[in-house]
């Protein structure tokens, strides 16, 4: 088994912009399988950058534990 540390890094040097960065890599499968699993959710994408009424959302995925639709509104900052 391997330790490491954690290290604070600026999101910044990771995903330069929010819409065309952070959201593609976290709408990715695997990504959204880690954070459906801290949220108690098996999630599976559905649409990016999509309209929910008249408003627009980050992403649209669906929890398959139970066909229920999540609004995902991810922040940089």
């Amino acid at each position: 088994m391997k330790i490491d540390r954690l290290t604070r890094i600026d999101l910044r040097e990771v995903w330069k912009h929010e819409t065309s960065d952070f959201s593609v890599w976290l709408s990715q499968n695997e990504n959204l399988k880690y954070l459906g699993f801290e949220l108690g959710m098996d999630l599976e994408i559905v649409k990016r950058e999509a309209f929910a009424g008249k408003y627009r959302v980050d992403i649209i995925a669906k929890d398959k534990l139970n066909d229920e639709i999540v609004i995902i509104e991810n922040q940089l900052e």
